[in-house]
């Protein structure tokens, strides 16, 4: 019995502690983020990949007597492979960079939204009358 009264009620306390948190304006942005964090990680892995196959292949050509050319061929492709590689890396680390910006952007708007809202108080305005949108009369008159 004291079990069934438990469970229900500790669902209850974690569904008000999560509903008492306020949703995240930058949820959109924070969403892109995780396919660019995979590809960087992809990347990488690809990277590693290759390197060790390269690596292999180099072995294979130093058994040979003449080896020269076919360890230019490797270097060349090498150079070549690693830009190639650096370039799909830095494009996705300057898209994460590119969303980081923006978070950051929204951020210091809200910021500045806020400081804005508790510096100009709706009761310091000066009431204004209807008719002429001058201050009103009864200020004016002393």
């Amino acid at each position: 019995m004291l079990k069934t009264l438990i469970f229900p009620l500790s669902l209850l306390l974690a569904g008000l502690s999560l509903a008492a948190e306020p949703p995240d304006p930058d949820a959109d942005l924070k969403a892109k983020k995780p396919p660019h964090e995979l590809q960087v990680e992809r990347i990488e892995y690809e990277r590693r990949a290759f390197q060790r196959n390269l690596a292999k292949r180099e072995e294979a050509c130093l058994k040979r007597f003449y080896s020269a050319g076919c360890i230019e061929e490797i270097r060349t492709e090498h150079l070549k492979s690693m830009r190639a590689f650096d370039i799909r890396r830095e494009t996705e680390l300057q898209a994460l960079r590119d969303i980081d910006a923006e978070i950051r952007k929204r951020s210091r708007e809200r910021r500045a939204a806020d400081r804005l809202k508790e510096t100009t108080p709706a009761a310091a305005t000066p009431a204004l009358d209807g008719a002429s949108n001058t201050p009103s009369a009864k200020g004016m008159a002393k």
